[in-house]
């Protein structure tokens, strides 16, 4: 396929844009900072925990979530800290003109592996939000933006196991084999 029968199709509402880490790196979060990707943030995970930096998010989280060694209520408590953590860390606050002018394109649909609000916070237009739980039928027909490994305004003390994919728990869960999204 030639450029400009791509750049026809996105004209159109017929493309499909993927995006990963690196679209929402420039933007600023609610905290006045760049946005992480996953091994920055496992390294500030690290940091909270004060043990030796490890780039590996599934692990860190996971230490951070032990269950063996606290109590129901402490973990509990480190599930809230760690929700507001990640709200404070992927809630935008602002986005770059590119942003804009790349999400304002008429897409089909958006899809994405990051946490943060970012193609939210650029739209010009509400867009449609979903999750690997929501129903194929209902993504095919509504153009928006799945959150492939979760989304900062929705993740719940209850989803980080399994909807927001964060833990190795997370990741293990078979949560995308069960969802009609894919």
């Amino acid at each position: 396929m030639e450029l400009e029968e791509v750049i026809d199709h996105i004209l159109n509402g017929d493309g499909i844009l993927f995006l990963g880490a690196g679209f929402s790196r420039d933007a600023v979060n609610v905290e006045g900072n760049n946005m992480p990707d996953a091994s920055e943030l496992s390294k500030l995970l690290c940091g909270e925990l004060g043990v030796k930096i490890n780039n590996n998010l599934a692990k860190v989280s996971n230490h951070y979530l032990k269950s063996s060694s606290v109590s129901k209520e402490e973990l509990e408590q480190r599930k809230l800290n760690l929700v507001t953590y990640i709200q404070n860390l992927y809630f935008t606050r602002e986005v770059k003109g590119y942003h804009k002018s790349i999400i304002n394109r008429p897409w089909r649909r958006i899809y994405t592996t990051n946490y943060d609000d970012v193609v939210e916070k650029s739209s010009k237009d509400r867009i449609k939000i979903f999750n690997m739980n929501t129903d194929t039928n209902i993504i095919l027909k509504n153009p928006g933006i799945v959150h492939l490994n979760g989304y900062c305004r929705t993740v719940t003390t209850d989803s980080l196991d399994n909807e927001f994919k964060l833990t190795q728990r997370s990741y293990l869960s078979d949560s995308f084999l069960n969802s009609s999204s894919y």
